[in-house]
Order: structure tokens, then C-alpha cells, then sequence
């Protein structure tokens, strides 16, 4: 089976701080929202997809823009909870960010980076790219 990838790009999430879990569609900047796109792309329901990476991409601030990896194949532990995931997240923008290119592990199958779209597009260079949005860069 074929590997998918989705990016999804959330420019008022917060990327550094401390999440406010009972906030999350106004002061966390629309996190409900990425949090169910990743589930969408990720889940099942019976399990998670194991052929799908879901990427975060976090450009809102404060601080400079992170990514957040999902890897279906390898996840352990996520649960189809949308304050459990967010809590998954405010534990990721609270520790320092990695440079950009460099995946730092945080748990089983989740990991996070610096950099933005471009970083993630670039990475993803020669694979099909589909782009939902008008202003989206391009391959």
C-alpha cells in the first residue's frame, strides 16, 4: 500500500506556550480544527490508518513555526479524544523547538521540527502533491 501524506497548515496555532486545552477554537488559535483534520486523516473506526503520516504544521505564535509529525505505521497511544490529542500537543509546544530538518522524537510515531510548509514540501520533493489551497506553494 501506497504511502499517503497530509499537511496540514494551521497559521494562527500556537506553536510555543503553554495550550489552553479549554480554548482550543479561540486562544489556541483554531487547534480544534487541526486536531480533526489529523484525526480524519489518521483514524478509522476500529484503529488507525497505518499507511498515513499526518504532519501539523503550527505558524502561529508565539515563537517560530513547528511541526508536528504523526506516523500512523508506528503510533502508540493516541486516543480518538480531541482534548486527549490537544494535551498530546501542549506537551509538545512546551518543550524546546528542534531545528529545522532535524525530527526529534517525542513519543511513539509522534515527533516534532522546526520549519514550515516549504521545509515540509521540500522534504516531500518527487512525490504527488495535491494542493487545496490557492495560495499554497507549489512543488
Amino acid at each position: 500500500m501506497k504511502l499517503r501524506r497530509f499537511g496540514i497548515v494551521g497559521h494562527r496555532a500556537m506553536s510555543k506556550g503553554k495550550l489552553p486545552i479549554n480554548d482550543l477554537a479561540g486562544g489556541a488559535g483554531r487547534m480544534d480544527v487541526l486536531i480533526r483534520a489529523l484525526m480524519a486523516g489518521l483514524m478509522t473506526s476500529h484503529g488507525l490508518r497505518n499507511n498515513t503520516v499526518v504532519v501539523l504544521h503550527l505558524m502561529g505564535g508565539p515563537g517560530p513555526p513547528r511541526r508536528i509529525k504523526f506516523d500512523g505505521h508506528t503510533l502508540k497511544g493516541l486516543h480518538a479524544d480531541e482534548r486527549s490529542i490537544a494535551g498530546t500537543i501542549g506537551k509538545v509546544i512546551a518543550t524546546p523547538l528542534p531545528p529545522v530538518g532535524h525530527w526529534q522524537p517525542i513519543t511513539t510515531g509522534i515527533s516534532h521540527s522546526g520549519g514550515g510548509v516549504d521545509s515540509t514540501l521540500h522534504e516531500w520533493k518527487g512525490e504527488t502533491t495535491v494542493v487545496l489551497d490557492a495560495d499554497a506553494p507549489r512543488l
